[in-house]
C-alpha cells in the first residue's frame, strides 16, 4: 500500500515529482516502509518508468548494505522534500519508527538531485530534525512534517502525541 505522497516541483527545472512511501504490510509480505519518488509528466501524470527507491531503515544511504542502527525501527515514510537555493543541496525530511511511538522523529538526509543518491545525516549532523528519547516527559512522537513559509519565514508543522509521557495517544 502507498501512504503519504507529496509533489514537489523542482525550482531550478521546473521538473514535476511524487514522493510517496511503500508502507508495512506484513499480510502482504511487507516488512518495512521505504520511501519512493516518481517523475511527473508535465501533465501531473505518473512517468511509471521514472521510480527510484530514496531510503530503506536503518541504512545510512542505499549504497550501504549493513544495518547502521540509526534507531529507525522498520519505517521510513512521511517524505517533504525541501531545495536549498543556497547550497543548491535537496533535502529530504522523513519521518523514522512508528507513528504510534514516542520515538517517532522527523530526520533529514541530502542529495545533489530531487532522486538522489541521499545520505542521511546523523544526529551530531543535524540530522534529527524533531525528535524525543523514549524517557523524555515534555515531548512524544514528533514526526511526519511539512515545511510553511510565512513572510519570508520557514515554519515546520509536524504531528506530536498529546500524551507526551506515555505516547501512543491522539495526535494533534
Amino acid at each position: 500500500k502507498i501512504i503519504d505522497l507529496n509533489p514537489f516541483e523542482d525550482p531550478k527545472t521546473g521538473k514535476k515529482y511524487m514522493y510517496f512511501c511503500h508502507d508495512l504490510g506484513k499480510s502482504l509480505g511487507v516488512t518495512e516502509s521505504n520511501i519512493y519518488v516518481i517523475e511527473l509528466n508535465d501533465d501531473y501524470t505518473a512517468n511509471y518508468n521514472e521510480v527510484y527507491r530514496l531510503t530503506s531503515p536503518n541504512q545510512l544511504d542505499l549504497e550501504t548494505d549493513a544495518d547502521q542502527k540509526m534507531n529507525e525501527g522498520s519505517v521510513n515514510e512521511a517524505p517533504y522534500m525541501v531545495y536549498n537555493e543556497k547550497s543548491g543541496l535537496y533535502y529530504l525530511l522523513y519521518s523514522a519508527n512508528s507513528y504510534n511511538q514516542k520515538t517517532y522523529s522527523v530526520r533529514v538526509a541530502v542529495g545533489e538531485s530531487p532522486i538522489g543518491p541521499f545520505k542521511k545525516l546523523s544526529q551530531e549532523e543535524g540530522g534529527f530534525l524533531l525528535y524525543a528519547e523514549s524517557h523524555w516527559s515534555w515531548a512524544s512522537g514528533t514526526g511526519h512534517c511539512s515545511v510553511v513559509n510565512q513572510n519570508g519565514q520557514d515554519y515546520i508543522v509536524y504531528h506530536a502525541h498529546q500524551d507526551r509521557v506515555n505516547g501512543n495517544s491522539i495526535r494533534g
